[in-house]
């Protein structure tokens, strides 16, 4: 019951907490509203007002549409092919014709029997005596007509249409001397100009291939546009057998091609008895109808909505990190909560926040009738917008243990959202409605959780889309079995991306923010020789952060070698527990090993070596290999100045006292260890090299906990946060150098101090603390 109560009672402290927290945090929670409301009616405004204009012409019906005369496409007279140096074909016109605007339309052809081929050309654009005026439409079907123009979608308006558009006759021949002649069109006088159409031959359908690529701008080196009309491939045809395959440009018509090599082909065979012409083109009858409704938010509302969804991101992330750096978090702990209920309730509250607001959002916007939320079944929308909610808290929650700084957070977090947003656009959406570009690779893309939201958000907007458009629904249930809608794969990915996300961050998450946690450790020396039992240790209990340089300053009897030797298992505890990162130094100094370093009081380094070998000695234990091996021990070498003069490369044997010294530092440092123990580690150096020795640790120090002792207080004043004070075993106190020079002052002042100590301990206490003795000395 009283466990029961407890948790209740956390729950409900820590869900109060969060609720007062939102509602005196206003300017988030204001922007996180606000932009999606204006967001909205926009969408709803601006449609409504463009629909009403457009509501004011509806379109007539068409139920008999014109016909028009089929046209072939041909290029411009200044883009026609000819010689060039990336086309340097003999039988190509030569390049001064495009100055008169004389050049010839050119198809290319290859096949197997080249007399056959070049026969049926002469078929494809017969001589035309005279024009039958009383049957115009009929006489134009056997003349080969074409235009410089692009044909139309739709056959309401074409090139015929307009009196300035040019309209040209293809023959054969060379085009004689007034050649032009005019034709009745729609009663319009209409001028039909001659073109001669040039037919050359190459021998394979590579060789056509390399040439139409070279007449693309950026296909060859001068950048010039030289234009073929078509190509054609007549493979193994013959009297008994039409293959033709035909090169065309896909912006244009195919059907007046595939006319004039299938009515040649059938006029060979029936010397000119037979023909399949083609008399006109036209376009479908049409209905009376409204123009098409304008829906802002389906064609344009992909970009804006995934923003507006993952904004949730940024903020769960800053409201932990935020906790975590004012140590708010270590407040809530040190009062009790447990750790599992504060991530429990802490996740359900964000997912509870969110899912109210996606609700509420999606009921406004279907209040405002736009069809991007109204034509999708809203079942699907609230299982995408679930699993998407919970993909990005699970983000936040495994990345706020490894970020400590909110400033930087809001910076990095912000500019990550702009950056997918666009790259969804810019890059995601092109890939992903590129018809050549293998689904598995979409599949891939779509791992970043960025491009499934904005998939998902893309499928609806296209089903929605679709459904205004053929005046049917949007995305129903059974549209996911389409192997062409993402959702399906989409809610599969962020449903695993947030599984794996929950389970790493499990795996992941620190057991403690302390890199060294001692309970009541005690080391007595048992009796030998007839000597009594010796304390080293007594009831010491500790507990160092990550990241944090520990100083432990006392005599040399006062129990610093005793306590090292302890957590670095040289010797064992007498009674009590002590544990580096979350490992029993009694029954895990195994795994212990591989995550500290040791830099001991007499240094023990093979007399033979060099400093280089023993640190790739040491690197190599530590699991460096390689050039990330070779790096290690330059850095290493650098940062305790055994390079200059060539030290570094000389054995063991010829070091000085300091040069050794440098080196076992250098090589407690070697492979990144989390946990490093340093026993006096300046002892015995100069000033100078003490000081750069102090800067090498500093530097380390960045990103590892260090424990040092030492006899130097000025040495615990430049490198530790914080120092302990050990004095017959016994840990008498705790604090930061400038607290602990601060305490001694205050402690000198009093009569207890100046009526109890003798004058020498006077001394020797001022010289620990690096103050001036009796005589006026300083000692350092």
């Amino acid at each position: 019951m009283d466990l029961a109560a407890d948790f209740f009672n956390q729950s409900n402290a820590l869900l109060r907490k969060n609720l007062i927290l939102q509602k005196r945090n206003f300017l988030p929670l204001f922007s996180l509203i606000f932009f999606p409301i204006v967001l909205l009616f926009l969408f709803f405004l601006i449609p409504t007002a463009v629909n009403k204009e457009l509501d004011k012409s509806s379109s007539r019906p068409i139920p008999h549409p014109q016909e028009w005369p089929a046209l072939l496409h041909i290029p411009a007279s200044r883009y026609r092919a000819v010689k060039t140096t990336s086309s340097p074909f003999m039988d190509l016109p030569q390049e001064s014709c495009r100055s008169t605007g004389l050049c010839p339309v050119t198809l290319l052809l290859t096949g197997k029997d080249k007399s056959f081929g070049l026969g049926l050309t002469d078929k494809m654009f017969p001589k035309v005596s005279t024009l039958n005026s009383s049957e115009v439409e009929h006489s134009l079907a056997n003349m080969v007509l074409g235009s410089e123009t692009a044909p139309p979608y739709f056959y309401f308006l074409h090139p015929t249409s307009f009196p300035d558009l040019p309209i040209y006759h293809l023959q054969r021949n060379q085009c004689a001397p007034n050649s032009t002649f005019f034709i009745p069109l729609r009663k319009v006088q209409r001028e039909i100009r001659c073109v001669r159409a040039l037919c050359l031959w190459r021998n394979s359908s590579s060789e056509v291939n390399d040439e139409l690529f070279k007449g693309y701008r950026e296909g060859n080196l001068e950048k010039k546009i030289n234009e073929f009309a078509a190509a054609f491939d007549f493979s193994n045809s013959n009297k008994t057998n039409f293959n033709v395959t035909i090169w065309y440009n896909s912006t244009h018509e195919l059907a007046r091609l595939v006319n004039l090599a299938s009515n040649a082909y059938l006029l060979s065979l029936k010397d000119g008895g037979t023909k399949v012409l083609l008399d006109f083109m036209k376009g479908m009858p049409q209905p009376s109808s409204n123009p098409p409704r304008l829906d802002v938010a389906s064609a344009f509302g992909v970009l804006s909505f995934t923003w507006v969804v993952m904004q949730f991101f940024p903020m769960v992330l800053t409201s932990l990190v935020q906790e975590k750096e004012s140590n708010l978090r270590i407040m809530m702990k040190i009062h009790g909560l447990d750790d599992r209920l504060y991530w429990v309730i802490s996740y359900t509250y964000f997912v509870l926040e969110f899912v109210i607001y996606m609700l509420c959002l999606v009921a406004f916007a279907s209040v405002l009738g736009l069809q991007f939320f109204t034509m999708n079944d809203f079942k699907i929308q609230f299982l995408f917008y679930f699993i998407g909610i919970n993909l990005q808290i699970s983000m936040a929650f495994l990345m706020a243990p490894i970020l400590s700084n909110v400033k930087m957070i809001t910076v990095i977090t912000f500019a990550l959202l702009f950056g997918s947003r666009l790259s969804g656009k810019s890059v995601f959406e092109f890939f992903l409605e590129d018809t050549t570009l293998s689904r598995h690779w979409i599949i891939v893309m779509e791992l970043y959780p960025a491009f499934s939201l904005y998939r998902g958000i893309y499928e609806l907007a296209q089903y929605s889309l679709m459904g205004s458009a053929t005046g049917t629904q949007g995305m129903q249930w059974r549209d996911l079995s389409d192997p062409e809608n993402g959702m399906r794969d989409v809610c599969i990915i962020m449903m695993v991306e947030w599984l794996r996300e929950k389970v790493e961050r499990w795996l992941h998450k620190p057991t403690s923010i302390y890199s060294i946690i001692c309970h009541n450790l005690e080391k007595v020396y048992p009796e030998r020789d007839g000597n009594p039992k010796k304390i080293g240790v007594r009831g010491l209990s500790l507990a160092i952060s990550k990241g944090e340089c520990f100083g432990i300053v006392g005599d040399s009897d006062a129990g610093k070698t005793s306590f090292i030797s302890m957590m670095t298992g040289i010797t064992k505890p007498t009674s009590g527990k002590a544990f580096i990162e979350g490992l029993d130094i009694e029954s895990q100094i195994k795994e212990i090993y591989t995550r500290i370093g040791y830099c001991p009081q007499i240094d023990l380094l093979w007399e033979t070596l060099t400093g280089r070998e023993h640190l790739q000695f040491y690197g190599r234990v530590k699991n460096l290999v390689g050039p990330a091996l070779t790096q290690a021990v330059e850095n290493s070498l650098r940062r305790v100045n055994l390079v200059r003069g060539g030290v570094g490369d000389k054995e063991v044997s010829e070091y000085s006292r300091s040069e050794k010294r440098r080196l076992s530092v250098a090589i407690s440092l070697i492979g990144n260890p989390q946990v490093v123990f340093m026993e006096e580690p300046t002892v015995g150096l100069d000033p100078v090299l003490r000081t750069s020795l102090w800067n090498a640790i500093k530097h380390a120090k960045q990103d590892r906990t260090i424990i040092l002792t030492t006899q130097s207080m000025e040495e615990a004043e430049a490198l530790c946060d914080r120092i302990g004070v050990l004095a017959d075993g016994c840990l008498q106190c705790i604090a930061s150098p400038r607290e602990l020079k601060a305490r001694f002052e205050r402690f000198e002042e009093s009569s207890t101090f100046k009526d109890t100590t003798p004058p020498c301990q006077k001394d020797e206490l001022r010289r620990l603390f690096g103050l001036p003795t009796s005589s006026g000395s300083v000692e350092k």
